[in-house]
């Protein structure tokens, strides 16, 4: 059986997510504290982020989080957090891809963009890879 990209309807998260939630759970985590899997799913019921997955047969192989972002002058469609099963990258990652790319240009985006770990510039090809930094303050206490 092939791998089939879908994307899923808002109205129908709740229903797939705690199939998906545990593949984009390490992912979320990556977030330090900017998400939790309870606001991502919300993001993604409320259609403010989709939810897209690899579905081969009953098993789901990778889960996709993306949103639409606005820029002055662009607007591209960000992954925003990706999970799947190990070792099975080379069965979804092109078809899905190709999904989004094609999801993107229908949504009027100029283009795709993605931040993640050092890794998953060996399957980008030909694309630029920027570093992204992030710092972290130490918790403040409520002001009174």
């Amino acid at each position: 059986m092939s791998v089939e990209i879908v994307q899923v309807p808002g109205a129908a998260v709740p229903i797939i997510w705690p199939r998906t939630v545990e593949l984009l759970a390490e992912p979320i985590a990556l977030s330090r504290g900017c998400y939790e899997p309870e606001d991502v799913l919300t993001f993604c019921v409320s259609g403010d982020m989709c939810l897209w997955l690899a579905i081969d047969g009953e098993d789901v192989l990778a889960a996709y989080v993306v949103e639409i972002v606005r820029y002055p002058r662009k607007q591209r469609l960000r992954t925003v957090f990706a999970g799947a099963k190990p070792h099975t990258l080379e069965k979804w990652f092109e078809p899905m891809v190709a999904a989004l790319d094609e999801f993107s240009k229908r949504c009027g985006c100029h283009g795709m963009e993605a931040a993640g770990r050092r890794g998953w510039s060996k399957f980008i090809d030909g694309e630029e890879v920027a570093s992204f930094f992030v710092r972290d303050y130490p918790a403040q206490q409520e002001l009174h």
